[in-house]
């Protein structure tokens, strides 16, 4: 075999390898994008969802004409959707969610906390820098005036 023509094959493998490999990624990429963009709309929903709840505990947010029968078929198609679209890992927080009953609300925050940092990470976002019970807090303290512990400890 010629020299220039092992030369010339080699480069031709070595082409087409890289152009599939880049072609493999680009549609991984788009794939994933997809993903999230389904996704963002389902944990967006979600926190509709728990945000119209946690208006309703406060007088001046609540809305009159709240209907709970259409926040649970609400909640059940943000559940079918997740199925679809969440990763394990918020899957297991949701499912945790729904086990919770109406007697326990300090399980409630703590789980919401927990389904918020799932979802972050499942979205590629980090949580470092975020103290435990950032997004408890967030939820709770609209205006700033109690921290996570101070919850914690009138809970023990």
């Amino acid at each position: 075999m010629y020299v220039p023509l092992a030369v010339t094959l080699a480069t031709a493998v070595a082409g087409l390898a890289a152009t599939l490999f880049t072609q493999y990624q680009t549609k991984k990429r788009e794939r994933e994008a997809s993903y999230r963009a389904r996704k963002v709309e389902v944990y967006t929903d979600f926190l509709r969802i728990v945000e119209t709840l946690l208006n309703q505990t406060k007088a001046q947010l609540s809305d009159p004409n709240f209907d709970e029968k259409k926040l649970h078929l609400d909640f059940a198609t943000v559940r079918s959707k997740a199925v679809l679209w969440a990763s394990p890992s918020v899957l297991k927080e949701f499912s945790e969610f729904t086990k919770l009953g109406p007697g326990n609300p300090f399980a409630a925050v703590e789980v919401l906390e927990r389904i918020q940092r799932a979802m972050r990470e499942d979205l590629g976002l980090s949580n470092g820098g975020l103290d435990q019970g950032f997004f408890v807090h967030l939820l709770l303290n609209r205006d700033g005036s109690r921290d996570y512990a101070s919850i914690v400890k009138k809970r023990e």
